[in-house]
């Protein structure tokens, strides 16, 4: 896998907004563990799914500082797992039995409000901004009736 890192030029087949060096000093410097302990695949692979979600939730210009950090500190949650990943399932409304009809109906709502990240929110909040600050990024919101 090749990292073909964001230098604020506006790298047409960029993948990443920080180089592996970068996010290991970064790390390295706050004594992350998990970060010092990953294989270069690894860390090559969680850089390019953070650029990817910061690219997703937020609307950014250029490659200001804070991008980058943000960036390496979810290529940091990046190594645990997903960043974002299907939306847990709320029941908005029910209605067990509707008279003469022996209809079910439910309502699920799909949306979960808030953010997942307020602590990479807040490193952005002066460059950036969230493209839908109600729902977490890459989830579909809707509802199900059935």
């Amino acid at each position: 896998m090749s990292i073909i890192v964001e230098d604020g030029s506006g790298i047409p087949q960029s993948n990443s907004f920080a180089s592996v060096a970068e996010a290991d000093a970064f790390h390295a410097l706050r004594l992350y563990a998990d970060w010092t302990d990953a294989g270069e695949p690894q860390k090559v692979s969680a850089l390019v799914r953070a650029t990817d979600y910061v690219r997703s939730a937020y609307r950014v210009t250029g490659l200001p500082e804070p991008v980058k950090a943000a960036t390496i500190m979810l290529a940091l949650y990046a190594l645990a797992g997903p960043l974002s990943g299907p939306a847990e399932r709320g029941i908005k409304g029910q209605t067990e039995k509707l008279e003469g009809t022996g209809e079910i109906s439910t309502i699920y709502d799909d949306a979960q409000p808030g953010d997942p990240y307020p602590g990479i929110t807040a490193m952005l909040s002066d460059v950036a901004e969230r493209k839908r600050p109600d729902a977490p990024a890459g989830l579909v919101v809707g509802r199900l009736i059935r």
